[in-house]
């Protein structure tokens, strides 16, 4: 089976091995008011995509903070998770574009919006607009 990557992620995974990408993403996330150094960080590749989840231990069992899929210049939040109300939210959503955008060249972020996150518009207060029922997204000025 030949498996063809896209160019940009190829120079991606050449420039940053997973280590780097771990080192920098942990010390981004040294800013986030609930990050703990035990909290899990994995990387892998699956087809065209570099996957990077950050993960908290809880009961011995993960939950999830987010999930990225970075394909070429565009990173798919796929699944923050951060109660609401307290702005961790809004702190966690700040830091996942610094880290993406000035470590992994991503100039489009797209997620689809769902639950409280939806009814109460916090991707829209984030500066993302919707591109179509479902999905939303934001360029990068930076």
């Amino acid at each position: 089976t030949i498996i063809f990557l896209n160019p940009n992620l190829i120079i991606l995974i050449m420039q940053y091995n997973k280590d780097k990408i771990v080192r920098d993403l942990s010390e981004y996330l040294k800013k986030f008011p609930l990050y703990e150094e035990n909290h899990p960080i994995s990387i892998h590749l699956l087809k065209n995509s570099l996957y990077i989840n950050y993960c908290q231990l809880s009961n011995s069992r993960p939950e999830k903070y987010f999930e990225l899929e970075i394909n070429d210049d565009s990173c798919n939040i796929i699944s923050p998770y951060i109660e609401a109300g307290n702005g961790y939210s809004n702190t966690l959503a700040e830091i996942i574009e610094s880290f993406c955008y000035k470590e992994l060249n991503c100039k489009r972020f797209v997620t689809t919006p769902s639950g409280l996150a939806k009814k109460y518009g916090f991707w829209e207060k984030m500066g993302f607009r919707y591109v179509d029922s479902v999905e939303a997204e934001k360029r990068s000025s930076r």
